[in-house]
């Protein structure tokens, strides 16, 4: 679990924004395309590491476990394809709408892990998210991806309202295209 939210000492707030679940930057519980995201960072920070401690132990072991998590508690859980944007402490579903950045990170994640270990079942998500993206999330009428899904697979503005960002799709689409570094600008320069 990834807590964001902390008081002045640093001290977890597990209850920060319980009354507005699905703020659009500071949501209550645990944000599924964080611990993707965190995910797939912790392995690319691992890239920046002198010799002598690159490949640490704890770098794939964390990872994994929270790429395991993201998949195991936000794919699917209340009955639709797609990730929920947020679980609570135990992983329960909280807020249900199916954010276009969080199915990018998710990819992203999967990618990186494959490149990362070689293991076919991090392939393997990769294809079938972007499946899911293809089918669902891809505005095939107006270009870009939709924000925002319910459970139904349809257009919702419960967090967000139009197209605020495009970056995590394009960053989806070009991450295989590019060498692995340990940012986006780094394998950019590596071209």
């Amino acid at each position: 679990m990834l807590p964001e939210h902390f008081d002045a000492e640093w001290n977890v707030e597990r209850d920060f924004n319980i009354d507005n679940p699905a703020d659009p930057f500071r949501p209550f519980g645990v944000t599924i395309g964080h611990l993707f995201e965190w995910s797939r960072l912790i392995l690319q920070i691992d890239l920046t590491m002198p010799a002598d401690s690159k490949g640490q132990s704890w770098v794939l072991e964390g990872a994994r476990a929270m790429y395991e998590i993201g998949k195991t508690s936000g794919w699917g859980v209340d009955g639709g394809p797609g990730f929920v944007y947020t679980i609570d402490w135990q992983k329960k579903p909280v807020v249900t709408s199916r954010m276009q950045w969080v199915a990018a990170e998710a990819v992203m994640a999967a990618f990186t892990l494959w490149k990362v270990t070689g293991e076919d079942r991090y392939l393997d998500d990769y294809y079938s998210w972007w499946k899911y993206i293809q089918e669902h999330v891809i505005d095939k009428k107006f270009g870009s991806w939709h924000h925002e899904l319910n459970a139904a697979q349809e257009v919702t503005t419960n967090t967000w309202s139009g197209k605020p960002d495009v970056y995590h799709a394009f960053n989806a689409c070009i991450l295989p295209l590019l060498p692995f570094k340990a940012s986006f600008i780094g394998s950019t320069k590596a071209l």
